[in-house]
């Protein structure tokens, strides 16, 4: 069976003839297609405006340390895991009382990297543009200080591995004094560890130095003032697919019983 035709008893119906349909009766389908705009018009006014309130996020660390910049940092993906927890968007939601709490703020927020870049757009999207505004600004103050907390963490981890690797260099550096082994090699290998040990000393100079940095705010929240529908792209579209439908099964089965069906008695 071809996928353009269809068999059936005496007639042979293809797309192009079943897109046609709706043309047997122009008035039927006219009908129809102004009645699916009216229905697809009337449900999308009949939706509650909403207000819109945007911040814009870098989250990039800024350090001194190549190696502490890869130690510190954290990918785009866990600043949207950090966004998402309950540390951040549970508490916004619980001190704004914001309604339907964290289901209610997940629903309205939206979280948009920009690709290749640290870039984080933040909006949340309320039919109260004081909520939306005081919700975003909430969101993101708590964002940043989560994620100054990993990051100071982080920063105490890796410095107490430094510490440890120091330690154990310099308990090298004494049994290889004691030891007997030839000077010439003595020597090479304490230059070896010397070495280690001025670059993890380096980095834990560095991390007491330079502070962990969560990011920034590029782009300011700005106080809400247009509400606006969303979604009129998908109501235009479901009404034209609706009146296509619609015209189609509605239409005669062929010209000959429509010019029947429109010819007077008599």
């Amino acid at each position: 069976m071809s996928l353009l035709a269809f068999r059936r008893p005496g007639t042979r119906l293809t797309v192009a003839a079943t897109l046609g349909r709706p043309l047997r009766s122009l008035k039927r389908t006219a009908v129809i297609v102004a009645l699916s705009a009216a229905g697809s018009t009337g449900l999308f006014w009949a939706q509650p405006a909403e207000y819109s309130a945007r911040i814009d996020i870098v989250v990039i660390t800024v350090t001194g340390s190549v190696e502490l910049a890869t130690a510190r940092d954290m990918s785009i993906d866990s600043a949207v895991q950090i966004l998402y927890s309950d540390k951040v968007l549970g508490k916004t939601a619980r001190t704004l009382d914001y309604p339907g709490r964290s289901s209610g703020l997940l629903d309205d927020l939206t979280i948009e990297p920009l690709i290749n870049s640290r870039l984080l757009e933040v909006r949340i999207t309320h039919e109260d543009a004081q909520l939306a505004f005081d919700a975003v600004n909430l969101l993101t103050q708590n964002f940043l200080d989560a994620r100054n907390e990993r990051l100071l963490e982080s920063s105490a981890a890796l410095r107490d591995t430094l510490q440890q690797q120091v330690q154990a260099i310099d308990s090298e550096l004494t049994t290889l004094n004691r030891s007997s082994i030839p000077n010439l090699q003595r020597r090479q290998v304490a230059l070896e560890l010397s070495q280690q040990r001025s670059e993890a000393q380096a980095t834990i100079s560095a991390i007491d130095i330079l502070p962990p940095s969560p990011g920034f705010i590029s782009r300011q929240a700005i106080f809400p003032k247009t509400a606006e529908r969303s979604g009129a792209e998908t109501f235009t579209a479901s009404g034209l697919a609706l009146a296509l439908t619609a015209s189609t099964l509605a239409a005669p089965k062929n010209r000959k019983s429509h010019r029947k069906e429109g010819t007077p008695n008599g």
